[in-house]
């Protein structure tokens, strides 16, 4: 009897709303909360979502949302994640947030899981985000019924791929869980970075086989035809004189995709620069150069004793030693300290000291420093290791692995102003994807500045933010 009163309460709320208007229909929704049964209760408070953003109201929607903490049986995951994507969608990103953790906290369901890692990445929680997609593949077992799942599988696998890639103590792992991923079931812009963190990898032959996965996407999309253009030139660009013919191939067959001319032509023109014998000899001139050149030498060996996990000799010791070689030394000190857990504050202010001046070229030392410490477990570290980083992007440091970990390391330790400069550098660089990080980094500052309060901070960069997305859609902006 109990279950038939219920659908005639659930329906009559429903016909209220239709007949009355969203706002009558929150009333009739809200007054169903007490009811005793948790089907009531989920669909009274999903329905009420419903009308809270008809009428456009989002604190009533959030208010809903506290409710389902009540809820406690049944399987509504997927009703849930229905609704976080139309509230997200309606700009209710405080409330879509808060009924994917309260339904994450309540069930484990991967579905959940992998939603709330996307909204947290889109808020710039990506700890959080982190923390989902880690649960989501988890409870992979747990899902044998669920539809679809290999390639919710695989989706929350490559994000967690991704996350572990940025950190340099967790790169090693990030390899072989992107091996275990099977991309043919991962979409379009998901199979470009699943090859680009293949790429990654130490055999030759799973390189040039993310560089063919590169060239397959390109050429089944080719909306996406420059994106993997410019993956594989990054990647030939990294590998240097060390590209193997069957990479510079696959990088050329990337390239011939690409339908800038003038682009590919230069390219190709630096491709075989690579290849050729006098890129080679030039290769060969520099090392020696820097074998034989009495100031970097020292520098060279303290940095193979660091590798190898110890200290190294004193590369700096000399009293003409230039800045950028005191500075280089001082970090891979530091950075052998960090390898051996001993580093601490103190000398993280010691390289801060030496970075103050016009340093140029920045060290990569001291920038692979602020992302060691930055990545730290030891929180003392972190303002002075965000200040190391904030000097490096203002002297136009420069990172094999380009600044989106960087970037992607300051917003997780808070420090939006110093990720937006790295984010900026990156973008003026044109790093793959610093673009699209730059104007989801812009809407969290900007979500953020409203919350506090202060509306010419929120207006200025969600509208920076709006102005980017518009531009790169290629729509007139109003």
């Amino acid at each position: 009897m109990a279950g038939l009163l219920d659908s005639i309460a659930l329906a009559a709320a429903e016909k209220i709303w239709r007949t009355a208007g969203p706002k009558a229909g929150m009333l009739a929704y809200r007054n169903l909360l007490s009811q005793d049964s948790d089907t009531t209760r989920a669909q009274a408070i999903l329905r009420g979502i419903d009308c809270a953003i008809e009428a456009g109201d989002e604190q009533a929607a959030f208010s809903f949302g506290e409710s389902w903490g009540f809820v406690r049986m049944g399987d509504l995951a997927e009703d849930v994640v229905v609704s976080a994507a139309r509230l997200e969608a309606r700009g209710f990103q405080r409330t879509c947030h808060l009924i994917l953790v309260r339904e994450h906290e309540r069930k484990r369901d991967p579905r959940v899981g992998y939603a709330l890692g996307r909204v947290c990445q889109r808020r710039g929680l990506l700890g959080d985000a982190l923390a989902a997609f880690t649960s989501c593949i988890e409870s992979k077992s747990a899902a044998k019924f669920i539809r679809d799942s290999e390639k919710l599988f695989a989706a929350a696998g490559l994000e967690v791929a991704r996350a572990r890639a940025r950190e340099p103590e967790t790169a090693a792992s990030a390899i072989e869980l992107v091996k275990s991923i099977d991309p043919t079931l991962l979409v379009p812009q998901k199979k470009l970075q699943h090859a680009r963190l293949l790429l990654a990898s130490k055999s030759r032959f799973e390189r040039a086989g993310a560089l063919s996965a590169l060239v397959e996407v390109a050429r089944q999309t080719p909306s996406l035809a420059a994106a993997a253009a410019h993956v594989a030139a990054a990647h030939a660009d990294r590998m240097g004189h060390a590209l193997t013919p069957l990479e510079a191939d696959r990088v050329v067959a990337a390239l011939s995709l690409h339908t800038v001319p003038a682009s590919v032509a230069l390219a190709r023109k630096r491709l075989e620069s690579l290849q050729n014998d006098v890129g080679v000899k030039a290769a060969l001139a520099e090392e020696r150069r820097i074998v034989d050149d009495p100031e970097l030498a020292p520098l060279v060996l303290k940095a193979k004793a660091v590798l190898a996990g110890g200290s190294g000799p004193d590369a700096a010791a000399r009293a003409d030693a230039s800045a950028a070689l005191r500075l280089t030394d001082v970090s891979l000190a530091a950075i052998a300290e960090h390898v051996r857990g001993a580093l601490r504050v103190t000398r993280l202010r010691e390289v801060l000291a030496l970075a103050a001046g016009d340093v140029r070229p920045f060290p990569r030392s001291a920038l692979t420093l602020a992302m060691l410490a930055l990545g730290s477990d030891d929180r003392s570290l972190h303002p002075e290791a965000a200040s190391l980083a904030a000097r490096a992007v203002i002297l136009g440091a420069a990172s094999p692995r380009g600044l989106l970990p960087l970037a992607a390391l300051l917003v997780a330790r808070g420090e939006d102003l110093s990720a937006d400069r790295a984010l900026r550098l990156a973008a003026q660089r044109e790093e793959p994807g610093a673009e699209d990080r730059l104007t989801e980094l812009l809407c969290h500052r900007g979500r953020r500045a409203l919350a506090r309060g202060d509306r010419k901070t929120a207006i200025s960069c969600l509208s920076e933010a709006r102005s980017r997305h518009l531009s790169k859609r290629g729509a007139p902006q109003r």
